[in-house]
């Protein structure tokens, strides 16, 4: 079953808490629905684990990130890093997907239209079948998950 991708124009109480203007994407759960790049197979990896400073690890990744960035991330609330891919938007093409709830549209959270503003390309997964996927790939080469 494929799921549904909107366009669709924000309005009250989103516009209001989030500052989102124009029009962005909802769409459904379903993975394979997602507006990311094909992930390679047969591909080797080398698997890193990280237990600490887990923060500067995905800070690192991201700076280095020369070709693409594409996140689907449930709930998105760290400043630094929003901070970093706005700065990347304007030089690389970022995709990034959140659920839309409260946690993602409070009034203190992150500016999503700044980052829209800035080229990227943002998406709020629907209510009504949220996204709960928690990824990020880089270049095509790194998943942090």
């Amino acid at each position: 079953m494929a799921g549904k991708v909107l366009n669709i124009k924000v309005r009250s109480p989103l516009k209001l808490r989030s500052g989102l203007t124009g029009n962005y994407h909802a769409i459904c759960h379903y993975s394979y629905n997602l507006p990311l790049a094909t992930i390679l197979t047969n591909t080797q990896m080398e698997i890193k684990e990280h237990f600490e400073n887990i923060r500067q690890v995905v800070l690192d990744n991201l700076k280095e990130s020369k070709k693409e960035i594409l996140i689907a991330m449930a709930w998105f609330t760290n400043h630094d890093i929003f901070e970093l891919l706005v700065e990347k938007a304007k030089v690389i093409p970022i995709q990034l997907i959140v659920i839309n709830d409260d946690i993602n549209n409070r009034l203190d959270g992150l500016d999503f239209q700044k980052f829209i503003n800035n080229g990227g390309k943002f998406y709020f997964g629907m209510q009504e079948n949220p996204m709960h996927n928690k990824f990020c790939i880089i270049d095509e080469k790194v998943l942090i998950y």
